[in-house]
């Protein structure tokens, strides 16, 4: 195909129905192909028609000519832009990720048409006042997947809020990676082009920065700085019980507060069928949020954590660590990994993409965390130095809390601190525990013994009557009556 006529075929497949007849009655106006020709004309002949009436070299300046006058200016520079990136010769230079200006022979390559593919994210161009479609709930930031093509050419695009949202291909553009992105290599790359290094299919990173060739520079837990090629690449979005929150470039979200502020930090409960997401705020259950305007809030120092069910093997190796032993994130490393303190295994390497937050549960022992002043729900009898246990949750996800004096107190659980077992304490084996990981002795479910310390590696020491000095992994523990 001659490179000129492929890209001025291009040009007028990007145009509406609408929009070609009009171009037909630009091109009768000049007198130079007769309407017999042109009244049935598709895209090809129209093309063929221009090129046989005004010669190659003239039909670029015809078709960008009648571009102009139709005002579909952004059309014909883009179709200015496309023809600039031709040599004399006619070969093509062309920017890939990694190299640019890379010369090809046009009879070798092929359009990608419209330049997007199904799985690729997009938003209205900013150049367009009004969708042919209509915005519906769809504004200039809302960022959506294509789902499929029309046989007429449309696109149909997932946005939050808005599924299957009609299209024309012209009047979007790519939404490419940003820095900050979650990102993780596609499942079809075998081989990535700068090699895998730590990373693997289940690794998920961060974007860092790109390079002036294209690529990106992605922080992954234990390898910092990856090179990837974007398109071996693809978005890795939330997950259900990721710990979000609203973005603080959001002034005000799509479907307002409610009690939520910047500050709230929430767990992704589901996803509706139209891509928002329900997060789960203390005092504001099932909030609905745009994913483009959350933000995910990584592990902190102090959060309890857990190895999460879907990983089978942790990348680290498991150690003495279960699916069901609970820890308490101490550190990070310069890269990425946390440090995590379990029972009975200290400073555990941990890949955050295998981890989960691990909240309160009931039974637990809590206080109001040192750095709150006055807690949302007011102290009542309550103080600092206050212990508790947790009794319930209510469906807005504030916790009940019965403390001594003060039963049933509501908590708003970003307010409070777990509180470890302390010695003095008289515990005994949950029920839900079948073997202890330290094994019987003679301790059944229904022995009540009392702390005596802790050992350096976080047991308990327990003295049973009849077992002194029974080792202990906290989290197979509760409070004996």
């Amino acid at each position: 195909m001659n490179s000129v006529k492929g890209i001025l075929r291009n040009t007028m497949e990007d145009l509406s129905q609408a929009e070609v007849k009009k171009f037909k009655h630009h091109l009768k106006d000049k007198g130079q192909i007769k309407w017999s020709k042109l009244e049935q004309a598709d895209c090809d002949d129209i093309v063929d028609l221009v090129v046989e009436t005004y010669t190659e070299e003239l039909s670029v300046k015809t078709v960008f000519t009648v571009l102009k006058n139709m005002n579909l200016n952004q059309t014909a520079e883009g179709l200015k832009r496309k023809l600039a990136a031709f040599t004399p010769n006619g070969l093509m230079l062309v920017d890939f990720p990694g190299q640019l200006e890379w010369r090809a022979d046009p009879s070798e390559m092929e359009y990608q048409a419209a330049g997007f593919l199904v799985g690729d994210r997009v938003r209205v161009k900013a150049s367009v006042e009004e969708p042919k479609h209509k915005w519906g709930s769809v504004t200039h930031s809302s960022v959506g997947v294509v789902k499929s093509f029309t046989p007429s050419g449309l696109m149909l695009v997932d946005f939050p809020g808005h599924s299957a949202w009609r299209a024309l291909p012209f009047e979007m553009e790519l939404q490419g990676f940003l820095v900050g992105d979650r990102v993780r290599v596609k499942a079809s790359v075998t081989e990535p082009k700068h090699k895998w290094g730590d990373v693997t299919h289940s690794s998920v990173g961060v974007v860092k920065s790109f390079t002036a060739d294209g690529l990106m520079l992605v922080d992954f837990p234990g390898q910092s700085a990856w090179k990837g090629d974007p398109a071996e690449m693809e978005y890795y979005s939330f997950l259900v019980g990721d710990r979000v929150r609203v973005k603080a470039s959001v002034e005000e979200p799509k479907h307002k507060w409610g009690s939520v502020t910047h500050h709230s930090v929430g767990i992704v409960k589901s996803f509706t069928q139209n891509g928002l997401m329900l997060v789960d705020f203390p005092g504001d259950s099932g909030w609905r949020a745009d994913p483009a305007e959350m933000e995910l809030q990584g592990f902190l120092v102090g959060d309890r954590v857990r190895v999460r069910a879907s990983v089978t093997e942790p990348k680290h190796k498991w150690g003495s660590v279960t699916h069901s032993s609970v820890g308490v994130v101490k550190a990070f490393t310069p890269n990425g990994l946390m440090l995590v303190d379990f029972p009975g295994q200290l400073e555990w390497r941990a890949d955050p993409s295998e981890m989960e937050y691990q909240g309160f549960l009931v039974g637990d022992r809590v206080r109001v965390k040192a750095s709150v002043k006055e807690p949302k729900h007011k102290w009542g009898s309550v103080t600092h130095s206050s212990v508790g246990v947790v009794k319930a949750f209510r469906p807005n996800g504030a916790m009940v809390v019965d403390f001594p004096g003060s039963p049933g107190w509501k908590a708003d659980p970003a307010e409070m601190d777990f509180q470890g077992f302390l010695v003095g304490d008289r515990v005994r084996v949950k029920a839900s525990v079948e073997e202890p990981k330290h094994k019987w002795g003679s301790v059944t479910h229904s022995s009540v013994g009392v702390v005596k310390s802790f050992t350096q590696n976080g047991l308990m020491l327990v003295d049973f009557p009849g077992h002194s000095g029974w080792r202990a992994d906290p989290a197979e523990m509760e409070l004996g009556l």
